[in-house]
């Protein structure tokens, strides 16, 4: 077995006790969400706290940052968003190793992962993993909170990329490339639309998106912009692979997705008042419990 599975099965493993954790963790409470201030700690005006300290729920969810915001309905519902999660990410990674092996262009974040692995050796789905991890430090000052989907993020999507990297030949032919091009670009889209259901948190790079977007004023499509003409130019200063295909890519990708989301049925996060009204962020295919409406 290569070691790329092996990492993939370890991964997978770890998401299953990380879905476990988070069962434990909420599961007395009746499945109820945990408040952003829970793990605040009651204090008196002169500083000392109130009572005994801190109940056992605040010092769970001051331990669990990354479970802050998720409102458990069942656990069925905690099964299939996970699973959501984890699905979507390998199959992102997929879509983006089949646009690798076209080598007819890729997206603006591949070209600087193909451009580092270029310079260092290191295969294009690691440094993806790499790459992600160090975006994640971009997330400090610009305050973004971590989610379960985002770490989850940085380990999956490089590894799925490079073990079908390793599995799947390179076309021979100019006129073949077109075919794993095409399919890595809707895979990626159907993909997206996958996660994006899960909504467990943001990947790496959207964060650096919306966190720029918020610390500056900016819009999104200018935030957008701006990373990837940034990371698509040090991609090609570094060797990576750009082409008609990084143009197909940026030009489809946006309708696909959307596309893909009316498909799978996939609505748009609901807003802050809309949580605030119903007490519902799994969304409109899960029922929030009277319990945990209660505690909004």
């Amino acid at each position: 077995m290569s070691p790329a599975l092996v990492l993939l099965a370890v991964i997978l493993a770890l998401a299953v006790a990380g879905a476990i954790w988070v069962v434990v963790a909420v599961r007395r409470d009746g499945y109820r969400a945990i408040p952003v201030d829970a793990g605040r700690i009651p204090r008196d005006r002169d500083g000392a706290s109130r009572g005994r300290g801190p109940s056992r729920r605040a010092v769970r969810a001051g331990m669990s940052g990354l479970i802050r915001g998720i409102r458990i309905a069942s656990l069925g519902a905690l099964a299939l968003r996970l699973a959501r999660l984890v699905g979507g990410l390998v199959l992102y990674g997929a879509g983006c190793a089949l646009t690798v092996e076209a080598g007819l262009g890729v997206d603006p974040w591949t070209v600087l992962a193909e451009g580092i692995a270029h310079r260092t050796g290191i295969g294009v789905g690691w440094v993806t993993n790499i790459v992600g991890a160090i975006v994640l430090l971009a997330w400090i000052p610009l305050r973004q909170r971590l989610g379960v989907g985002t770490v989850l993020n940085v380990l999956v999507v490089g590894t799925s990329m490079q073990i079908v990297i390793d599995l799947v030949p390179a076309p021979a032919t100019g006129g073949w490339r077109v075919a794993p091009l095409a399919g890595g670009i809707l895979l990626v889209a159907l993909a997206s639309a996958i996660y994006i259901g899960a909504r467990l948190g943001a990947g790496p790079r959207d964060g650096l998106m919306t966190g720029l977007s918020a610390r500056f004023g900016w819009p999104i499509w200018r935030s957008r912009a701006t990373v990837e003409v940034t990371v698509l130019a040090a991609g090609l200063l570094l060797g990576g692979t750009a082409g008609w295909g990084t143009l197909a890519f940026a030009l489809l990708i946006g309708p696909l997705v959307h596309a893909s989301m009316r498909l799978l049925r996939v609505r748009p996060a609901p807003s802050s008042s809309r949580v605030a009204r119903t007490g519902n962020t799994l969304g409109p295919w899960v029922r929030s419990s009277p319990s945990a409406r209660s505690t909004s």
